[in-house]
């Protein structure tokens, strides 16, 4: 089967580009989690992650969906005039829209703060939130134009600026002011104003005011019924902290917060990236004709990359918690291994969508999201009181492979893609034993846990080998790579 090389290396340099501008960002991200745990106590915390899960489905309501109808309707647009009246009238939608939600919202904070949290004391927090998802939501139009036109240098520069500003106010506010919860979302409402501020000058420039109902009308209709898939994501990923909270107490949420956060980073470091390439590079291919081994060969890929992290990540979980928090959260590290491969599963529900969309079929995600939200519910809520935090561990596993399952079978049934089922197999071999393997060496600290675990981490690729997953080509080209590292070596030597 023979690929053009230019189609991997593509995706893989524009995800390299919004991975490492994400990653860099994000790295702020992690140097905040030691800041939070020795600050917050576990309870604050776990207030502090349902405040933020908050922020997020309040940005899916006021989003509505425009984003991804943006990005649709500025592709197929004939001309430059009337990509100027997509973009003007996407912008002037999310902003009347947004700005009359939040404006409704402001009075409701004691009540919804009571409702929440059980009292009144979190309103002001709310405004915060509020004010931070407006700005967020009035980036998406800006962001969104950065992306369409391939601008992944500056998408990434911006973001970046956001992280590292939101990174030292957070240290002002946290660490010097002591400021706690408060603080941090006072850091977080600067920084999206920032970014906001940054994003909006250049839209000020080309603004023509080049409004169009029509595009209005079709933005809307387009996204509007993308919001339940949306809605479900949210209740997928992120409503166990509030079932936990609920069926347990905040103690327990803010344990499992960290863990989750911690297993997240192979979202961060390989899905993240990859998703924000994969839809244009899905959509270039799609009219060639080896457009099914295409995708079948970037399931494989994914696949390598997601497991080999969430397989370092699963080893190194104590290490990891440790590392970055006091011992009050040392049970977090339960936690990572079964966030990791969800996220590692989710990769490739993002592969396995090329063919829903590629055949126009998207009305099935709601149900699909959907039906793997409501199994991450019924779970939660039936094992939660029995097992706590590690039921939603499980529960998020086990809808994460279902969200996976359910979009390959309805996939396939409309654009069959011949996977490499077998390669498949060996990398799930090759990880299983490992990590049974890891088992053995999971009490062992210090230096020579270390030591075992990074042993276990070099045994895996030499699995990979002896099983045969790589390709002649495959292993060809990972030969001229480390040839060319070698004499760089001995040139700079």
């Amino acid at each position: 089967m023979k690929m053009r090389r230019g189609h991997f290396q593509n995706l893989f340099n524009q995800s390299v580009v919004y991975g490492l501008g994400r990653l860099v960002g994000q790295a702020a991200g992690f140097l905040l989690i030691p800041i939070y745990t020795r600050s917050l106590s576990t309870e604050n915390y776990g207030v502090f992650a349902l405040l933020t899960m908050a922020v997020s489905v309040l940005s899916i309501v006021l989003g509505m969906g425009v984003g991804s109808a943006f990005f649709k309707y500025y592709f197929s647009s004939p001309d430059e005039e009337t990509k100027g009246s997509v973009i003007d009238s996407a912008f002037f939608l999310l902003f009347m829209g947004s700005s009359a939600a939040v404006l409704i919202l402001l009075p409701l904070s004691p009540q919804l703060s009571q409702l929440l949290f059980g009292s009144t004391n979190f309103a002001q927090h709310l405004k915060y939130l509020a004010w931070t998802a407006l700005l967020n939501t009035l980036s998406i139009i800006p962001l969104g134009l950065l992306r369409a036109k391939e601008q992944s240098l500056r998408y990434s520069a911006i973001t970046l600026t956001k992280f590292i500003f939101m990174l030292g106010l957070n240290i002002l506010f946290v660490v010097v002011l002591r400021k706690g919860v408060i603080g941090i979302l006072q850091a977080n409402l600067l920084s999206a104003t920032a970014m906001f501020l940054i994003l909006i000058v250049p839209l000020c420039r080309s603004w023509r005011a080049r409004l169009s109902w029509v595009h209005i009308k079709t933005l809307l209709a387009f996204g509007a019924p993308l919001m339940p898939t949306q809605i479900a994501s949210w209740v997928l990923t992120l409503s166990d902290r509030y079932l936990l909270k609920y069926l347990t107490n905040l103690e327990e949420v803010g344990v499992y917060t960290l863990g989750y956060n911690l297993g997240f980073a192979v979202n961060l470091l390989i899905i993240w990236p990859f998703s924000v390439a994969w839809g244009p590079f899905m959509y270039k291919v799609a009219g060639e004709q080896n457009a099914s081994q295409v995708y079948a060969r970037t399931l494989t890929y994914i696949g390598l990359a997601s497991g080999s992290i969430s397989l370092i990540l699963s080893l190194f979980a104590p290490v990891l918690v440790s590392l970055v928090s006091p011992s009050a959260y040392f049970n977090a590290h339960k936690i990572i291994p079964f966030v990791a491969f969800s996220y590692a599963f989710y990769g490739m529900y993002f592969v396995f969508t090329a063919g829903l969309n590629i055949t126009k079929r998207t009305y099935y995600f709601p149900f699909i999201v959907g039906f793997a939200a409501a199994v991450n519910i019924v779970l939660n809520l039936v094992f939660i009181p029995y097992y706590g935090m590690m039921a939603a561990a499980w529960s998020t596993f086990v809808s994460y492979l279902l969200l996976a399952f359910l979009t390959y079978a309805c996939s396939q049934k409309f654009f069959r893609v011949p996977y490499e089922y077998t390669r498949l197999a060996k990398l799930v071999m090759a990880l299983l034993l490992v990590l049974v393997i890891g088992q053995v060496t999971k009490n062992s600290a210090g230096f020579l846990g270390f030591v075992l675990r990074t042993m276990l981490i070099l045994m895996f690729p030499i699995l990979l080998y002896i099983l045969r997953f790589f390709r002649q080509e495959e292993i060809a080209k990972i030969s001229t790579l480390l040839r060319l590292r070698s004499a760089t070596q001995d040139m700079v030597g």
